[in-house]
């Protein structure tokens, strides 16, 4: 991707995420200085500060893209594809009650997945062959970040593991037999037997 336009980088989330922001930022201003326009960095929500360095792209879904989940589908999946998407997750008690949906979102996207090594992402797609783990720390992040904007291929390949992955297991399709036998599970039925009458046409 170096060679027909920059690697883009999306990082984003709710405007609440000043934190993890703050975790990463130091790493994607060292990626920044090294790779300069040949890296894009793009920020959607995430965080209120008026203050983020000039080379952030944020971006703010209008109109019914931000006031409804499927606007916000169409919306964000018009831009050209992301290469990498993020998670940082400082280590806080509410954090570490999250979940490892974000790693779904990017994957749905088409992006290879760098996710916090906290106790949300071990086991999700970013630990499983879609991206990676990093620890919190400067010299992580920016570690990760560096080896995959270098490396187009094995970007290429994780994007592609973490998609095929969200396929196979994440979406309502694929968690619909287990989610069904949790189901009859929870009202007593035997392993397999119908429990919801069947609706009879008039």
């Amino acid at each position: 991707r170096l060679r027909h336009g920059p690697v883009r980088v999306l990082f984003m989330g709710t405007a609440t995420h000043d934190s993890d922001f703050a975790l990463v930022e130091p790493a994607l201003a060292r990626l920044h200085a090294r790779f300069g326009a040949r890296v894009q960095f793009d920020m959607i929500g995430v965080t209120a500060r008026g203050d983020v360095p000039e080379w952030v792209n944020r971006m703010a879904p209008e109109g019914i893209a931000g006031q409804s989940y499927p606007g916000f589908v169409d919306w964000i999946t018009q831009f050209p594809a992301w290469d990498i998407g993020i998670a940082p997750l400082a280590d806080t008690p509410f954090n570490r009650a999250k979940s490892a949906i974000k790693t779904l979102d990017y994957a749905a996207l088409g992006a290879a997945v760098l996710a916090s090594d906290m106790p949300a992402y071990r086991g999700s797609l970013a630990e499983a062959g879609g991206g990676g783990l990093v620890a919190n720390t400067e010299t992580a992040w920016y570690g990760a970040l560096d080896h995959l904007v270098r490396h187009a291929r094995l970007r290429r390949e994780l994007a592609a593991h973490a998609r095929a992955t969200l396929l196979r297991n994440g979406t309502l399709a694929a968690q619909a037999p287990a989610r069904r036998a949790t189901l009859y599970a929870a009202v007593g039925a035997r392993a397999g037997q119908e429990t919801v009458p069947r609706l009879q046409p008039a």
